[in-house]
């Protein structure tokens, strides 16, 4: 009760606050954030050593500091833009996230296809379920983690889906999208994450290690016979993203899961070795180890 009280009249009100800054005071706020990160706190230090140690076999001591602080800057802006995106307006959004080649996604809603739509913790994830529905001017089914305190699940997921986006549970995102009759339509999954059991998982070398995927997203597609997408956000400039897309297959029903999950992996690979440092390396990707 003292938890949801506090986060509901205290703690959501001073972020909130924090969000209605200007971009120039929220610049300074995470530099400041980053010099902390880097100097004082060293977040995860040992996890985002390992972590590019076991990615790029042959980098120095000085080659994984210099990556690891350029990580530190690059989260400390995902931070406060995360922020932002709760009371940024819909102008402002579309300034800074675009989508600037969309032929794939325009052929695709021509032949009115459902799309699932696989991302990486790459770039700024969290502005993408926002922007989506703007951007592709199609129906946006988005899957979320829910939070343990009820008062910032109900915050988050309202700021999130207020420009036209659905957001669903893990458990119920099928559902959802076997009741989606309005088409075309995308399913946005986030298929980087460490499984909580290898049982069932896909195993695919991944940045030089043996690395367990999910393959719900894939077996959602191909019993569907949707079309599958990897989707990559570049950054152009500070605060400034471009989404780009790459077809992984049109018609899931036709491949095998191995197949889409094989060609998916690949493509996030590819997309992750352009610009490592806005990679989420400070998550525990590979708690799991093949045959142990």
């Amino acid at each position: 009760m003292i938890t949801q009280f506090f986060t509901r009249f205290i703690l959501i009100p001073i972020l909130y606050a924090i969000s209605s800054l200007p971009w120039f005071l929220l610049y300074g706020i995470s530099d400041l954030i980053a010099f902390l990160l880097i100097h004082v706190f060293k977040y995860r230090k040992s996890i985002i050593d390992s972590n590019i140690r076991n990615s790029f076999k042959g980098y120095t001591s000085n080659e994984i500091d210099y990556l690891r602080n350029k990580y530190y800057k690059h989260l400390a802006d995902i931070l406060v833009e995360s922020i932002k995106g709760w009371t940024i307006s819909k102008e402002d959004l579309l300034k800074r996230y675009s989508m600037p080649n969309s032929e794939l996604m325009d052929e695709l809603k021509a032949k009115n296809k459902g799309i699932i739509v696989i991302m990486t913790h790459k770039n700024n994830w969290e502005w993408s379920i926002m922007a989506a529905p703007l951007v592709l001017q199609i129906p946006i089914l988005g899957v979320y983690k829910t939070l343990s305190n009820n008062a910032m699940d109900r915050f988050i997921k309202g700021r999130r889906t207020r420009f036209g986006s659905r957001a669903y549970p893990m458990e119920s995102i099928l559902l959802a999208i076997r009741n989606q009759t309005e088409k075309p339509f995308v399913a946005a999954f986030m298929s980087d994450q460490n499984p909580a059991s290898t049982k069932h998982a896909h195993w695919q070398n991944f940045l030089n290690q043996e690395t367990a995927f999910l393959t719900g997203t894939a077996l959602i597609a191909k019993k569907m016979n949707l079309a599958v997408v990897n989707t990559f956000i570049v950054k152009t400039r500070r605060s400034h993203y471009e989404l780009e897309c790459k077809l992984v297959c049109e018609n899931a029903g036709e491949l095998s899961i191995e197949e889409i999950m094989k060609k998916s992996v690949q493509h996030m690979e590819m997309d992750i070795l352009r610009n490592p440092e806005t990679w989420l390396w400070s998550h525990r990707r590979w708690k799991h180890k093949k045959n142990a």
